[in-house]
Order: structure tokens, then C-alpha cells, then sequence
């Protein structure tokens, strides 16, 4: 009788997926809100992060997702509004951010489109507002503005454009919301 119950015990922990025991190799790790919710979870394989970490809203929506291997992120990380919509994706390469990296409205309409080489800003990056135009373009070189840029308006209509060296804005222009330049005397250095 006690081998029976010792077996039926065995059973029911390990069909629920957690294990109270860190001492074993395998086992899922759970957080929770005060509240009992789940808060997260994360496969835990010879004492190191191995699959896809979960966190949640109290609300049980999933918040994010996370892919790890022997305890490094690697893998694409995604983030969600309370409401289960995406918030953000990119790419993630031993714990760095690299390649393509998007954001979202919460409506789903997208907000980002980047790129991250080495955990930092480089290439190309378009913003757009949730109507659908654009917002900006810019070029980053390691993390800081270099090449040319422009932003727009709601509707569509350039607002400044000009090129950033080292950070630094020159020859920028700028216009009204109707497309009329506005001159603003020295336009070769605009801080």
C-alpha cells in the first residue's frame, strides 16, 4: 500500500511539471504573484535555463517569452501587451541583441522596424506612426545617429530632414505641416 501511494504522489508531481526539489536536475521553475497566480516559468536542466522562459501578467496573459540555452538567451525574445497582443520581437545571440528587432502598437500595427548588431543600434531604423506613415528614418553607426534622417508628420508631410555625423545634426531643414520650409536663418548646425 505505501509503494502504491508513493506512486500515485510520483505521478501527480510530475504530470503537474514542478518539482519543489532544486536539488533534482530537471525541473520546471515557478514564480507566483502574491495573489497564487503564475507570475513565470522556466525549464531548468542540470541547474541551468534550458527552453523557453514564460512570464505572465496576473491576468494569465503571457507578458514574455524567452528562449534560453545553458542559461544564455539566445533565440528570439518576444513581449506582449496585457491584453496578449505583440509588443516587441528580435533576435537575441548569446544574451545580446543582433539582427532585426520590431515593435507594435496594440492595436498590432507596427511601430519599429530596426536593426542591432552586437547589442547595439546599427543600420537602419523606421518609425511609423499607428496610422501607418512614417514617423522617422534614421541611420544609427554603434549606437549613435550617423547618416542621413528624416521625420514626418501625422500625415505624411516631412517635418526635418538633414544628416547626423557622430551624433551631431547638420544641414537640417525644416518644414510645416504642409510642406512650406521654414526658414530659420542657419540651418548648417542645428543641435
Amino acid at each position: 500500500m505505501k509503494k502504491y501511494k508513493f506512486f500515485l504522489l510520483f505521478i501527480v508531481i510530475y504530470s503537474c511539471g514542478e518539482v519543489d526539489d532544486k536539488e533534482a536536475s530537471n525541473y520546471i521553475s515557478k514564480d507566483y504573484y502574491a495573489s497564487g497566480k503564475i507570475k513565470g516559468e522556466v525549464p531548468v536542466e542540470n541547474g541551468k535555463k534550458n527552453g523557453i522562459l514564460k512570464g505572465y501578467f496576473e491576468n494569465g496573459q503571457i507578458e514574455i517569452e524567452t528562449p534560453y540555452i545553458n542559461d544564455t538567451v539566445n533565440g528570439l525574445v518576444k513581449y506582449y501587451y496585457s491584453n496578449g497582443n505583440l509588443l516587441s520581437e528580435h533576435e537575441v545571440i548569446k544574451d545580446k541583441k543582433e539582427g532585426k528587432i520590431k515593435e507594435y502598437y496594440e492595436s498590432g500595427k507596427i511601430r519599429i522596424i530596426g536593426f542591432y548588431k552586437n547589442d547595439i543600434q546599427d543600420s537602419i531604423f523606421w518609425s511609423y506612426y499607428e496610422n501607418g506613415n512614417y514617423e522617422s528614418i534614421q541611420r544609427f553607426k554603434n549606437g549613435i545617429n550617423h547618416g542621413d534622417f528624416v521625420f514626418f508628420y501625422p500625415n505624411g508631410k516631412e517635418k526635418l530632414l538633414g544628416t547626423h555625423k557622430d551624433g551631431i545634426p547638420y544641414n537640417v531643414s525644416e518644414f510645416d505641416e504642409n510642406g512650406k520650409w521654414i526658414d530659420k536663418g542657419d540651418s548648417t548646425n542645428v543641435p
